[in-house]
């Protein structure tokens, strides 16, 4: 799924305690769900952002409003549901290997 190494290397990276809670069937699923959630979020945050569609508005401006809509979305999104997750203690100060994001 498209944000499973992000969420897989996040939580490898900063939340190692709960990783090794959850062992590797459990971290996988975990993995898999959070992906999931956060493709759905993407996409309804990203609905409520499109702005309203205007008459003459052309097919080029209407395409770079809604991928406008969905980086915005997905920033967003990626915040709350993984980047601003609390960290364990000890992991703040780490850097978190680079990770490719999925188109948009």
């Amino acid at each position: 799924m498209a944000y499973e190494d992000l969420v897989r290397t996040f939580w490898r990276t900063y939340r190692p305690a709960e990783v090794e809670r959850m062992g590797n069937t459990g971290l996988e699923e975990f993995v898999r769900g959070r992906s999931e959630e956060i493709v759905e979020q993407i996409g309804e945050v990203a609905d409520d952002l499109v702005p309203t569609l205007r008459e003459g508005t052309d097919v080029v401006e209407r395409a770079g409003e809604v991928k406008n809509a969905r980086f915005r979305a997905r920033s967003m999104v990626l915040q709350e549901m993984v980047y601003g997750m609390e960290k364990e203690p000890g992991t703040e100060t780490k850097d978190m290997p680079r990770v490719s994001l999925p188109p948009l």
